[in-house]
This record gives structure tokens, C-alpha cells and sequence, in this order.
């Protein structure tokens, strides 16, 4: 017979934080629509789906999600051809980011500096998710720090 034993345990990463001055990225069409309470539960699910293969990124459970709808703070990115991806954005800082289409970070990006406050767009990223490090950098955005994130994890162990 076998049991599954769930160990929960933890781990930090050293997140970049990178800013630009909002006033030299490019415009785009791209536009943002506010998330609900009718489509939250689609946008956890797109954040968890595309999340899920991102580097130092977490799931996000249900009662973070309902508190990201609270704040007002979360969005769908969309142009003439549909959804392009998601993402949260507080003050001056994108929170969190998403592409649903292949290639479509950069117009995802844009369109979330629309809904930034103040002359800096912050973001952190994770040095070893290098497709968002090169999507940053090529939009000029500029070293301006370390965080340390701490993220819980839980493995499953099967034991006879």
C-alpha cells in the first residue's frame, strides 16, 4: 500500500526590481477591462494556467483572488483580435502579468502602464525567468533593486 505524505516546506528567490519612466514606453492598442465578479474566477484561472510555467511564480488561491477584485486592481488586456492576457496593477507597480497569446507580453505590458499611477512602472521579476527579463529590458526598463520572496511550497511524498 502506498500513502501519500504532504511536507510543507519553503524557499526564497531573489526577485529584480525594475522600473522606467512611463513616459518613454510606447503607446498601444491594447486596451484594459476590469475584472468582476462575474469573470474573477476566469482570471484566477488564466493567472494559475499560465503561472503555473513561469519561474518563481505562485498559484493564487481563491480568497487572494476576491481580495485582488476588492482593490479594484485586476484586468483583462484586450485589442481587435480578443484577449491578449491579464494582469494587477497597484499604484505604480505591476503586481502581476500574464500573456494568454504567444508573443503578446509587450502589448500586455503596455496596456497595464495605462492603469499605473506616478512617472515610474515598477515590476519584479525573477532572474531566472529570462523571456520576462528580456521583455523588461527591451522596453528599457532599468535595475533598481533586490527583493526576497519566500514562497511555501508542498511536496508529495509516496511512502510503502
Amino acid at each position: 500500500w502506498l500513502h501519500k505524505l504532504r511536507f510543507v516546506d519553503s524557499l526564497s528567490q531573489v526577485m529584480h526590481s525594475k522600473q522606467c519612466d512611463r513616459s518613454l514606453l510606447p503607446e498601444t492598442d491594447a486596451e484594459l477591462q476590469p475584472v468582476t465578479a462575474d469573470t474573477i474566477d476566469e482570471w484566477r484561472n488564466i493567472y494559475n494556467n499560465v503561472m503555473r510555467f513561469v519561474p518563481c511564480s505562485s498559484t493564487l488561491t481563491i480568497q487572494a483572488s476576491r481580495d485582488i477584485l476588492q482593490a479594484g486592481t485586476a484586468y483583462f488586456v484586450i485589442d481587435v483580435n480578443g484577449r491578449l492576457g491579464i494582469g494587477a496593477v497597484s499604484n505604480n507597480k505591476i503586481d502581476a502579468i500574464a500573456a494568454c497569446v504567444r508573443g503578446t507580453g509587450k502589448k500586455v505590458v503596455l496596456a497595464l502602464n495605462k492603469a499605473v499611477i506616478g512617472r515610474n512602472v515598477c515590476v519584479d521579476v525573477s532572474d531566472i525567468n529570462t523571456a520576462a527579463m528580456r521583455l523588461y529590458n527591451s522596453l528599457g526598463f532599468q535595475f533598481a533593486g533586490e527583493v526576497i520572496r519566500w514562497y511555501r511550497y508542498i511536496k508529495d511524498i509516496g511512502v510503502k
